[in-house]
């Protein structure tokens, strides 16, 4: 019997080390609710034009406490209203269930409302790069829970009752008990919730394009958070871009920014193609480079479920763009953002800059079709 030698050939796995495609990414957690029963006394004052009154609210039962996102915020809501106007409108009840991520609304809703705080408007902050808190206030009249006996709270994006809620919770004391707010028939109740908002990438990380017929290209990609040159002057632009996409619009209403920073109110989102290669920060103004195409992107519509919205391809038509581009991305702009246009006030909101050797050149004899971008969001 003759023995065989057995050789082991060694597997070798060879991995793809290109980049990840461009993408961006939402990350949505609620902060936390102050909640406070009270009424608004009358105070005698005086000053030069002599004695008036006014009236100011005196708190007379108050707590704090935090709360969950419910499962359907991800699943649709976010689909349906964006991120900025989830917790819009803040809804009352009298059920006792202990919440959880599953649910859609309140056991028994009583009451709805986006009445604001009188002298307290609605805030976006800053908390840092690319974290965006959103503080809504909110108020009760008499006539609305005067005599009520709560116990169940929510907040939504909608104005119409029924299972439409992005958080549920039960008011709770400060061992976290719950309990029932028994309101007089002259108290008021207000509510000051926190939904945090965190985006990536706000530090440039490597990433890739696919570009029909070309194939991949790598460079680097990074959020702004201002656009401003000229005339445009947006704060959170990196906010009201992903707003926009995962709402599946181009154009809507943009004035709610961070303080000391300057809101245009109509706002349109489209892309920028330029011959312009520099190093982008989160904090780089986000000012168009002294040449460039714009184009008209679309939105596919949302999948069910999936969590993302989706950027459709984008081609360049033989008469647009003819130059090497070193840089593309999403941009905002106060006026219109025409399919080949190159004036206007366009500033980057997402930017791609091509790594050196990776541009791409194109003149008058082809076209060039750019590939999907993604935005993903959840907890």
């Amino acid at each position: 019997m003759t023995l065989r030698k057995r050789i082991v050939v060694p597997r070798i796995v060879i991995k793809n080390r290109e980049p990840a495609p461009m993408n961006t990414r939402v990350r949505v957690q609620p902060q936390h609710l102050r909640w406070e029963v009270g009424r608004y006394r009358e105070r005698i004052s005086s000053g030069p034009g002599g004695l008036g009154r006014s009236r100011i609210w005196t708190p007379e039962r108050a707590g704090e406490q935090h709360n969950l996102v419910l499962d359907q915020t991800y699943d649709s809501l976010i689909a349906q209203s964006g991120f900025i106007g989830l917790n819009s409108y803040a809804v009352v009840g009298t059920g006792s269930s202990a919440p959880a991520t599953t649910q859609t609304g309140l056991d028994a809703e009583q009451v709805r409302t986006n009445t604001t705080v009188s002298g307290q408007p609605d805030e976006i902050s800053r908390v840092s790069d690319g974290v965006y808190r959103i503080t809504r206030y909110r108020e009760f009249s008499e006539a609305q829970v005067g005599g009520l006996n709560l116990s169940e709270w929510g907040f939504s994006p909608e104005a119409v009752a029924g299972n439409n809620l992005m958080s549920r919770e039960l008011f709770r004391d400060g061992s976290n008990n719950p309990v029932a707010i028994t309101l007089a028939s002259d108290q008021r109740l207000r509510m000051i919730y926190a939904t945090q908002l965190t985006l990536n990438p706000v530090v440039s990380q490597a990433a890739s394009i696919n570009i029909t017929n070309l194939g991949v290209r790598t460079g680097s990609e990074v959020l702004h958070k201002l656009a401003s040159i000229y005339g445009l002057k947006q704060g959170a632009a990196d906010l009201y871009l992903m707003d926009f996409i995962a709402r599946g619009i181009t154009s809507g209403y943009a004035g709610l920014v961070p303080s000391g920073e300057y809101g245009e109110g109509s706002l349109k989102i489209g892309l920028w193609f330029t011959a312009t290669s520099f190093a982008r920060t989160y904090d780089t103004n986000t000012a168009r480079q002294n040449y460039g195409v714009q184009k008209v992107m679309s939105i596919q519509s949302y999948a069910a479920g999936s969590r993302q919205r989706i950027v459709d391809p984008v081609t360049l038509q033989v008469d647009q763009a003819n130059f090497t581009i070193a840089s593309l991305g999403l941009a905002v702009s106060d006026g219109t953002i025409s399919d080949g246009g190159t004036g206007g006030n366009v500033g980057y909101a997402f930017s791609f800059v091509f790594d050196a050797g990776q541009e791409v050149s194109k003149d008058n004899q082809h076209k060039l079709t750019i590939d999907q971008w993604t935005l993903t969001w959840g907890p």
